[in-house]
């Protein structure tokens, strides 16, 4: 009997502690992406938090000044963000700005973006005006989006880029919880601790 309860505190000190480290964060900020070439597929991959597959986006370089460099810009692409190890995802955030570019003739110009589920169903949109200038100048109209999910509902999102390349997006961060079975598995560790505990104690 002695056995038997030190397997079942074993177990529910393995099922308690599992979860502990895993609600995660990832945050991107691109300044160890190169500088005027496309984010390749794996870029962030892997981290604690998410996968990304990044599609038709481009790192600021070139001579883009400093307040624009290390940032991403991109027209009609989007990045596919999967949790990882059981997860969902609970949360979205980035920066997104307009700025000048030389291949803008007309004021305005709408960008924008969307933020989709697996099945393309629409969480959330946004959209900035651009006017014709000079390429490269400092963001403009700088906004911050945060988003955030149902916990236990979405493994995966997908942020699409449209329109001109005129838009860009800094600070990338995306947070993933375990999923609802991860919590269940950790409350059952706690009531084997407890009763545990209760029958050693009546003895």
């Amino acid at each position: 009997m002695k056995y038997i309860s030190s397997c079942l505190v074993a177990c529910a000190v393995a099922a308690v502690s599992a979860p502990a480290a895993a609600v995660n964060t990832v945050m991107l900020d691109f300044t160890s992406a190169t500088a005027g070439a496309p984010l390749p597929a794996g870029y962030g991959n892997p981290n604690a938090a998410a996968d990304f597959t990044w599609t038709g986006v481009d790192v600021w370089g070139n001579g883009a000044t400093a307040a624009v460099n290390n940032s991403i810009y991109s027209g009609n692409g989007n990045v596919l963000i999967a949790a990882v190890g059981g997860q969902t995802i609970s949360q979205v955030k980035f920066d997104y700005f307009t700025y000048f570019d030389s291949g803008i003739t007309t004021s305005p110009t709408t960008n924008a973006w969307s933020l989709l589920d697996g099945s393309n169903t629409l969480f959330a949109s946004g959209t900035l005006e651009a006017t014709g200038g000079p390429v490269n100048t400092d963001k403009q109209d700088v906004k911050s989006f945060v988003y955030d999910l149902t916990p236990g509902l979405y493994s995966a999102v997908t942020l699409t880029f449209s329109n001109d390349t005129a838009m860009g997006f800094d600070n990338f961060s995306v947070t993933a919880v375990p999923e609802p079975e991860t919590y269940a598995l950790m409350l059952a560790g706690l009531g084997v601790v407890g009763f545990v505990a209760r029958r050693r104690k009546t003895k």
